[in-house]
This record gives structure tokens, C-alpha cells and sequence, in this order.
């Protein structure tokens, strides 16, 4: 049985805030929380192997009340 790895890194270290929910077909929904204006990477693991084009550099998009909000399709 293979599992599905993703996790979330700024420059100051692990986002605290991030959930995975699968959305059918295969496909699944991200959902991360970065408390900085920064970038952040997003590493992407299925099994034993990195998801091709791993990890991912994502950039805030827009404000979103206190954050930001990432909208990138990986």
C-alpha cells in the first residue's frame, strides 16, 4: 500500500497548518496555512518515490484577512 506524503517549508522553517483531503479521481486538495510573506516549497512524496517536478515553489497570491492565500496547481 502506497501513502501520500506533502508537506510545507518556508525560510523560517515547517508550516504549522496543513491538511490533505482527496477530492475523487485521484486527485487531492492541499490546504496550508504559511504565516509569513514569503515563498514556500510544497514536497509532494507517493510511496517510496517524489511526485516528478517536487518540490513545488509556491508565492502568495493575495491578501486573505490576516495570511496569504496560495493559489497554485501542482
Amino acid at each position: 500500500m502506497n501513502a501520500l506524503f506533502v508537506g510545507a517549508v518556508t525560510p523560517h522553517g515547517p508550516t504549522d497548518e496543513l491538511s490533505v483531503s482527496h477530492s475523487g479521481g485521484g486527485k487531492f486538495v492541499v490546504k496550508y496555512t504559511i504565516p509569513h510573506d514569503t515563498e514556500a516549497l510544497i514536497f509532494v512524496k507517493y510511496g517510496d518515490g517524489q511526485i516528478p517536478g517536487s518540490p513545488f515553489p509556491v508565492r502568495p497570491a493575495h491578501e486573505n484577512g490576516g495570511g496569504k492565500e496560495y493559489n497554485d496547481r501542482i
